[in-house]
C-alpha cells in the first residue's frame, strides 16, 4: 500500500488511535471497553472500566510500537489521534479524565500519555521522521449542557506542550462522540464554520498546523491558508470526489462532485458497529465502497444512441456514465430545468448544498456533450426521432395519497412538494403536516420559518422514524426553536374542510383544525409506459421510479443502470 501511494508521488502518513470508551465491546477480550476513569460514552452506553497505571503504560508501548512499525513500513509520517473523544483525547479532556495519579489531575499530567508516546516514537525511529498530533480544539460540550471538556484555550496550552516535546505538526479538529455533530457535521453547519480554531492555534505555534473546516471549495481552503494554516484537511469531500485536488490544480473546480453533508457515509460507518463488513457508501459517489469491484468505465458505446428520461439524480448520473461510455446521449426532462427532486429538496432551510450537485451535473454533462430536451415529454414520437438503442427510465415518483383516507382530494389538502414549492409561499396559516420522515420534518421547519402555526403528526410513536440520528439531532435542534408542535402516535383517519381526524395509539380520536393540511406519506415510482416497453431497445429503470426516495440509492441505481447496458 505504501509503495502504491508513493508511485503517485504523494506522501503517506499513518494515523494510529485507540477508541477507548468509543470502541466495539465485541472486539474486547472481556467485552469491556476502557477509559482513563471508567466513564462510558453517553452515545454508545457500552460497559467501560478504568485503566490501571500498568495498563496505561501498556497502551503507551502499543502506540510507540505502532509508530515504529509505520516507520519501518515506509510511511512518511505518523499521526497520533488525540481528537474526537478517542482514548488519547479522553486523557486530555477534564470531562473524561478524573485520575489523580501521574496520568491525570493537571493539564501536564493529563497529557503525560501523549508525551511518552512522542518521546518513545522519536527514540526508536529516525530524528527526521515526522510525528503529527491530531487534537480536538474544542469538544463543544457546552452545546449539550456540559460545562467541562477541552476548549480552545486548553487546546492551545496542549499544543505548546506537544511542540516542546518534539511534535512536528498539529492537526486541528473538533468534537467527540457526545458532540458528534461538531466533529462530523450535517447540513446545519456552514462550510468553514470552525476555521477560527485552526487559525488561532497557528498563531501560537512555530510548527505547521493542519486544519479542517467542512472544506468543499478551494476558496475555503485558501481562507485557511491565508489565515496562517500550513495545510488543509478534508475527508468527506475527497470521499465524494477523489479527484478534488487534481481538479482544483488543473482549473476544473467547476466539475468537482460536491459533498452535500448528507451524512450517508457516517451512517454507513456507524452500521459497522453491528456488521464490521458493512462498506462505507456515499450519496454522490456511486463508486465509493466498491472501488475494487468496479472496472474502469470504457468507451464501448460509440456509434450508439441512448436516451435518459428524467433529470433527477438518477437520470443525471445515468447520462454522465452513458456519455463517458461514448453513447450519443440525450437527457429528456418534462420540467424546464435539471434536478428533479433535488429542486424540491434544496428549498428547506440549510439544504442549499443540493443545488451544488445540480450545478455539478450541469457542468459535467455540458462538457461531455449530453443533449438536453428540457420541458419535453417522453413520447413515442420523440423516441422515433431519437431512435435510441438503450433507454434509462428515471422519471421519478409521485406522492402517496392513501385511498383509504377520505377527504384527501379537498382543495385544502396539499402534498409536501406542493407546500415546499408554493408560490406565493404559505404564510400566517394553521398547517397540519402529516408524516415525519425527513421531507415532512423539513417541510414543517420551512413552513414554521414562514410564519405558519405548524403541527407535525406522525403515525408511529416517535418523530422521524428511520432518520439517521445525527441528521435528527441537527434538524430537531432547529425545529425546537420554532413554535412547531409535535404529535407522535397520531394516525390520520379522515379529512373534512378545515378539520382532520386522528386516531391515537390508545384508540381514542382527536380533531385538529387547520387552514392547510400537508401530506408527506412517501412516494411511489412513475411506471414505465407500455409503449416504451415494447420498443425493443435495452431498457433500465433507476431512481425514484423504483420507489427509492434517497439520493444515494438514486445516484447508485442510475450509475448501475448505465453501466449494465450491454
Amino acid at each position: 500500500m505504501v509503495d502504491a501511494v508513493h508511485e503517485t508521488g504523494a506522501k503517506f502518513a499513518l494515523e494510529i488511535y485507540h477508541p477507548g470508551c468509543q470502541g466495539v465491546p465485541a472486539l474486547c477480550e472481556d467485552g469491556m471497553l476502557v477509559s482513563p476513569s471508567g466513564q462510558e460514552s453517553k452515545l454508545l452506553h457500552a460497559p467501560t472500566r478504568a485503566l490501571s497505571a500498568e495498563e496505561v503504560e501498556g497502551v503507551v508501548e502499543d502506540f510507540v510500537s505502532a509508530g515504529v512499525r509505520s516507520w519501518e513500513a515506509g510511511f512518511d509520517a505518523v499521526e497520533l489521534h488525540c481528537a474526537h473523544g478517542y482514548l488519547l483525547c479522553q486523557f486530555l479532556s477534564p470531562y473524561t479524565n478524573h485520575r489523580d495519579d501521574e496520568f491525570g489531575g493537571t493539564p501536564e499530567r493529563n497529557a503525560e500519555v501523549v508525551r511518552r508516546i512522542i518521546r518513545g516514537i522519536r527514540e526508536r525511529t529516525a530524528p527526521d521522521f515526522p510525528i503529527l498530533v491530531r487534537l480536538t480544539a474544542d469538544e463543544y460540550l457546552r452545546e449539550v449542557g456540559i460545562d467541562d471538556g477541552i476548549t480552545l484555550p486548553l487546546a492551545i496550552e496542549y499544543c505548546r506542550m506537544f511542540e516542546s516535546w518534539g511534535a512536528d505538526a498539529i492537526d486541528v479538529s473538533a468534537g467527540n462522540y457526545e458532540t458528534m455533530n461538531w466533529a462530523w457535521e450535517p447540513v446545519g453547519f456552514d462550510e468553514g464554520w470552525k476555521s477560527a480554531n485552526g487559525k488561532a492555534i497557528a498563531r501560537e505555534l512555530g510548527i505547521p498546523v493542519i486544519a479542517c473546516s467542512v472544506v468543499r471549495h478551494p476558496e475555503t481552503a485558501m481562507d485557511l491558508v491565508e489565515g496562517g494554516v500550513s495545510m488543509v484537511g478534508s475527508a468527506r469531500q475527497f470521499f465524494a470526489d477523489p479527484e478534488w485536488g487534481n481538479k482544483v490544480r488543473d482549473g476544473r473546480a467547476d466539475r468537482i462532485r460536491p459533498c452535500i453533508s448528507c451524512m450517508r457515509c457516517i451512517e454507513s460507518l456507524m452500521a459497522a458497529h453491528e456488521d464490521p463488513y458493512t462498506p462505507m457508501v456515499c450519496s454522490v459517489n456511486p463508486e465509493a465502497g466498491r472501488e475494487c469491484e468496479l472496472a474502469a468505465i470504457g468507451r464501448d458505446g460509440e456509434g450508439r444512441r441512448a436516451v435518459v428520461v428524467g433529470a433527477g439524480p438518477a437520470g443525471l448520473e445515468a447520462a454522465r456514465v452513458l456519455a463517458l461510455r461514448g453513447f450519443e446521449t440525450t437527457l429528456v426532462e418534462r420540467e424546464g430545468r435539471l434536478g428533479g427532486q433535488l429542486v424540491l429538496a434544496e428549498r428547506p432551510p440549510k439544504k442549499w448544498r443540493l443545488g451544488w450537485l445540480v450545478d455539478y451535473y450541469r457542468n459535467v454533462l455540458g462538457n461531455l456533450g449530453v443533449g438536453l430536451r428540457l420541458g419535453c415529454e417522453a413520447a413515442p414520437e420523440l423516441m422515433d426521432e431519437l431512435s435510441p438503442s438503450a433507454v434509462v427510465w428515471a422519471a421519478g415518483s409521485v406522492p402517496v395519497l392513501p385511498a383509504s383516507i377520505p377527504g384527501l382530494d379537498l382543495p385544502c389538502v396539499l402534498t409536501a412538494p406542493d407546500a415546499i414549492m408554493a408560490d406565493p409561499a404559505l404564510r400566517d396559516q394553521r398547517v397540519c403536516v402529516v408524516g415525519s420522515g425527513m421531507t415532512g420534518i423539513e417541510c414543517a421547519e420551512m413552513l414554521a420559518e414562514q410564519g405558519n402555526e405548524v403541527g407535525l403528526y406522525e403515525m408511529v410513536d416517535q418523530i422521524g422514524p428511520g432518520i439517521f440520528f445525527q441528521n435528527m439531532i441537527d434538524i430537531m435542534g432547529r425545529l425546537d426553536k420554532t413554535s412547531t408542535k409535535l404529535f407522535p402516535g397520531h394516525r390520520l383517519v379522515s379529512v373534512e374542510d378545515g378539520r382532520a381526524r386522528f386516531q391515537k395509539v390508545d384508540g381514542s380520536e382527536v380533531v385538529a383544525e387547520f387552514d392547510r393540511l400537508v401530506l408527506s406519506l412517501g412516494i411511489k415510482g412513475v411506471p414505465v409506459p407500455e409503449w416504451l416497453e415494447g420498443r425493443g431497445c435495452e431498457l433500465r429503470v433507476a431512481g425514484d421510479a423504483l420507489g427509492i426516495g434517497r439520493i444515494q440509492e438514486a445516484v447508485r441505481t442510475g450509475y448501475d443502470a448505465a453501466r449494465s447496458i450491454a
